[in-house]
């Protein structure tokens, strides 16, 4: 089986969560790993751990169009995003709509609970 792996920032520390999944999910499939990098390069511990499709993102609204591209290199019989995030979310349910694949998604905390804790006005 093919599964893609959706990482929302290939360039800090969010490969910690995404590297030993991957790890084992390689052992019995093949692995396509994408993401953007809001830095410089891969983070450095898992640099050469994966064969990474990554893209340095823009600011909008070009990032929209990333998006939308790297859900096109997509090619898998299944697609696991790690966080709600645009980077990883986004790209996975665009790739789901194209290749009518299952997604998952790998919530290991509440990404938007800082959210609550901000005055309405603010939220605006």
């Amino acid at each position: 089986m093919r599964i893609a792996l959706l990482c929302p920032n290939a360039s800090s520390n969010s490969l910690v969560r995404t590297y030993p999944i991957a790890k084992v999910l390689a052992r019995k499939h093949r692995l396509q790993v994408l993401g953007f990098r809001f830095g410089d390069g891969i983070f450095p511990p898992y640099r050469d751990e994966f064969d990474y499709e990554t893209r340095l993102a823009r600011g909008m609204p070009a990032f929209v169009r990333q998006v939308r591209e790297l859900a096109s290199r997509v090619e898998a019989d299944a697609i696991y995003a790690f966080k709600a995030l645009p980077s990883s979310l986004w790209v996975g349910l665009l790739a789901r709509q194209r290749l009518r694949a299952p997604l998952f998604l790998d919530m290991e905390d509440w990404e938007a609970g800082w959210y609550y804790d901000v005055p309405t006005a603010d939220a605006v």
